[in-house]
């Protein structure tokens, strides 16, 4: 019995240790300051760090493309002087004479763009991630990551606008 019980323990603790592969050190695990819920450490192939659940999200967000984002000034825009036309056509006057009109636009013209750039991106959780804690965790992660490069890339596009209203302008007061 004691060899059995012994055997156990041993098995037991083995198991029970995290070890980081780079460098054979134990792991001592992390515990999430805000749910006080353990963090499954999950190590980077390419540096050998350990990450913890937010930083997996992080990396997933920065993993996903968003160069599109860089023609949102462009189309916002675009769609916004487009639906101005329409109005002026529609209704033989001119849109900033009824503010409902211009409000109308300058909302569509934001609305549109977005949702036209923003389709496609839902999130797939890792296959560890199996409690709904550690899902709202990974979700308010990776979605405030992706929010903040989307306005970056947005901001990156306005001076792309801005040379192609500059050149329109300079085409129309050449002609």
């Amino acid at each position: 019995m004691r060899r059995h019980l012994s055997i156990l323990l041993f098995l037991g603790l083995a198991w029970g240790q995290i070890f980081d592969p780079m460098t054979g050190e134990e792991v001592k695990p992390q515990y999430d300051p805000n749910t006080g819920e353990l963090v499954k450490p999950i190590i980077n192939k390419y540096s050998g760090e350990i990450l913890s659940l937010r930083e997996r999200a992080i990396s997933d967000a920065q993993s996903i493309s968003m160069y599109h984002w860089a023609l949102y000034p462009t189309f916002v825009g675009a769609t916004f002087f487009v639906s101005l036309i329409g109005i002026m056509n529609l209704t033989n006057d001119e849109p900033w004479e009824n503010s409902s009109f211009l409000m109308g636009s300058a909302t569509l013209s934001l609305t549109i763009p977005y949702l036209l750039l923003n389709q496609g991106k839902e999130i797939i959780y890792p296959n560890d991630i199996i409690n709904e804690s550690e899902k709202k965790i990974y979700k308010s992660s990776f979605y405030n990551k992706l929010n903040e490069r989307r306005i970056l890339y947005s901001i990156i596009g306005v001076p792309i606008t801005a040379g192609v209203g500059f050149l329109t302008l300079m085409v129309l007061l050449g002609s």
